[in-house]
């Protein structure tokens, strides 16, 4: 997805109608979400500690590097900011396997070595949303949502098995290759 330019919204018909929003990149976007929360974080440190700690890299590559120095067993995850359906995500416990490329943006976490788990499997809740207005605030939640679980049965990463994503991912498109996969 790409953001949409005011000048196209000005263009819409009566009748026409978008599911994208002026700015919307700025939640959107991995590496821009995780800047926006990290910022709200800063300013109210109680209600956002929601989310694990983030850095953006290559931005905050001096300080993510220091989480390396003595920690014990310490897991990331790496994501690319554009990616989709897990592509380019893994794994790393070694400061030498973190991508230095200027060129591309990575969002780096903390990896959770004890997650919610669903039955022994890892899992993320998709819930929708209509964000009908801004002021006066008007958000209606969907009555149904979306479960998506990983197709192996969770295990703590271990140097062993950071390659595993079909334990420790939950998107669609990687667990969908998995022999054991059941549809649903």
């Amino acid at each position: 997805d790409t953001a949409i330019t005011a000048d196209r919204f000005m263009k819409l018909k009566p009748y026409q109608k978008m599911n994208h929003f002026v700015g919307m990149s700025s939640i959107t976007r991995k590496n821009n979400l995780g800047r926006n929360l990290l910022r709200m974080r800063k300013q109210f440190p109680k209600e956002y500690k929601f989310f694990p700690d983030t850095w953006i890299l290559p931005t905050d590559l001096s300080d993510f590097k220091l989480q390396f120095s003595n920690s014990k067993n310490r897991t990331f995850i790496i994501k690319p900011d554009n990616g989709c359906q897990g592509k380019g995500i893994f794994l790393v416990r070694d400061v030498e396997k973190v991508p230095v490329d200027f060129s591309t943006t990575f969002v780096a976490q903390r990896y959770l070595h004890k997650p919610f788990l669903l039955d022994g499997f890892k899992f993320d809740l998709r819930l929708y949303v209509l964000v009908a207005g801004c002021d006066p605030l008007r958000i209606f939640l969907h009555k149904r949502g979306l479960v998506r679980l990983a197709s192996e049965s969770y295990v703590e990463p271990s140097g062993k098995n950071l390659q595993q994503s079909m334990v420790h991912l939950t998107n669609y498109a990687i667990n969908k290759m998995n022999p054991n996969f059941e549809e649903n």
